[in-house]
């Protein structure tokens, strides 16, 4: 039996394939730029919906609030009798004289109480929610409630609440017997700041009166409605 002999050549070598140490460099550089920059188009975009969320939920909040408050101030004076004498008040009858001082609607702009004769007897309950109060505090919008005699919350997040008051010619006026109609404002802000944007927008109602002017660097976002209700039941 014959056996064959491998026979090498004087000058063949032996080849190893593999990565050189740059190679292996450059690949890991290249990878770790890939991985950075898919994180930072994430963290882009994650920041962006927490964002939009949280402008989404402001807004619902504003228009929640708006809603609430124009139902209730559209039956201010609500007396089907003719005899409670409902209205706009700068106060309370006790037990429910809850303003130490009497409201100014000419320069109280962030509140509003009124009472109306809700179950139609004629009469302005002390007890039966006839008597309502809206107010902002401390970013809160409360609503009095006489059946528990506390504030109740809302809103929060609310940066300013403006009332103006129109009387039966559209006339801008603070008297309380002649007022027909209130302009309502409310601004909304985000519920936490975002820290790559300052807010440095002034605020305005819809009679070019400031009514909300940031801090420096302020970074909240904000949204604002603005709404004027009839007041039908006062021109009665």
């Amino acid at each position: 039996m014959k056996t064959k002999r491998l026979i090498y050549k004087k000058n063949d070598s032996l080849r190893i394939s593999g990565f050189t140490l740059i190679e292996t460099v450059i690949s890991i550089v290249i990878s770790l730029i890939i991985s950075i920059s898919i994180y930072q188009i994430y963290h882009v975009q994650h920041n962006s919906y927490l964002i939009q969320q949280q402008m989404a939920e402001a807004q619902q909040r504003l228009r929640g609030s708006m809603d609430f408050l124009v139902s209730n101030i559209q039956m201010i004076g609500y007396d089907p009798t003719g005899t409670s004498g409902a209205g706009l008040v700068t106060d309370f009858p006790e037990p429910n004289d809850i303003f130490s001082d009497d409201i100014d609607y000419a320069t109280n702009k962030d509140i509003i109480a009124f009472t109306v004769d809700d179950n139609g007897d004629g009469i302005i309950q002390a007890n039966d929610d006839e008597h309502i109060a809206y107010r902002l505090r401390d970013h809160v919008l409360e609503r009095y409630k006489t059946t528990e005699g506390a504030w109740e919350l809302i809103a929060t997040d609310i940066d300013a609440l403006n009332f103006v008051y129109f009387d039966a010619a559209g006339n801008v006026t603070n008297t309380l017997s002649e007022i027909r109609a209130v302009e309502i404002t409310l601004l909304a802000r985000s519920k936490n700041p975002d820290y790559r944007f300052v807010d440095s927008t002034t605020y305005y109602n819809a009679q070019s009166q400031i009514i909300f002017s940031p801090n420096d660097n302020d970074h909240y976002r904000r949204r604002i409605l603005i709404t004027r209700v009839q007041c039908r039941n006062l021109s009665i």
